[in-house]
């Protein structure tokens, strides 16, 4: 099963530079997308996004997302679709 890891971030933002560092920790690839760029911030609001990290897992089947770090649902996430 094919899976991607798109990461919508913000400079000023600790916690987005928490979970990149956690997820390079990880071994984790993933596309980052910075709020700076304004189709990245209109694709936000497309998505109803209250925040960020706003982390979206696509497979094949479902997309899910996870908004701020949540490290507990990310772990299960890869683990379910990554490892």
């Amino acid at each position: 099963m094919s899976t991607s890891i798109v990461v919508y971030t913000s400079p000023q933002c600790g916690y987005c530079n928490k979970q990149k560092e956690w997820l390079a920790e990880q071994g984790v690839k993933y596309i980052e997308r910075s709020t700076t760029d304004s189709e990245n911030r209109k694709e936000l609001v497309r998505l109803n996004a209250i925040g960020v990290p706003f982390t979206i897992f696509s497979t094949n089947k479902e997309e899910t997302y996870v908004t701020g770090f949540n490290k507990k649902k990310l772990e299960s996430l890869i683990k379910e679709h990554v490892s």
